[in-house]
């Protein structure tokens, strides 16, 4: 029983590498898209997108809303909406996850798929990326490390 108000459904859920191919894998450190449709019974505005990352263990990740970028979509039944939502600064460690979308109007949640889209990380680094070195944890974050000036002397 996934459908809510029937308004909107959620009509396909895609993972696509970097050179935007339908992809079940991809390499450590690559940008990828997560692609959206969805269609509506009448004229919809101001629709915001959900996708949440997670593992097979439904461990979430990450939960990334559209509206938390300003961005809202409009669905009609004459206009299918479609949409990318491309992460480019997250690096997944290898192993496998899942994606769950969502569609929103305002707080309420007009339909919602749980894993409708797996993909694993591979173990071989994307161009220009790192390799992976077996470290713990389900992201690499990257920081910018430095050394910074003591705030108090030492012994002091």
């Amino acid at each position: 029983a996934r459908r809510l108000s029937g308004e909107v459904r959620l009509s396909r859920c895609e993972i696509r590498n970097s050179a935007g191919e339908v992809a079940g894998r991809i390499r450590f450190g690559e940008p990828f898209t997560v692609h959206i449709e969805a269609v509506a019974k009448s004229l919809q505005r101001d629709l915001s997108v959900v996708i949440g990352i997670e593992t097979p263990e439904e461990i979430r990740i990450t939960n990334d809303l559209s509206e938390e970028s300003s961005m809202f979509f409009d669905a009609a039944p004459d206009k299918p909406m479609s949409i990318d939502a491309s992460f480019h600064n997250i690096t997944l460690t290898p192993r496998s996850y899942g994606v769950t979308i969502a569609i929103r109007k305002g707080n309420v949640r007009l339909d919602k798929l749980n894993r409708c889209a797996r993909f694993e990380v591979l173990g071989v680094a994307y161009q220009g990326v790192a390799p992976h070195t077996g470290t713990w944890g389900f992201v690499r974050a990257n920081p910018t490390w430095q050394e910074a000036a003591l705030l108090q002397p030492a012994g002091a």
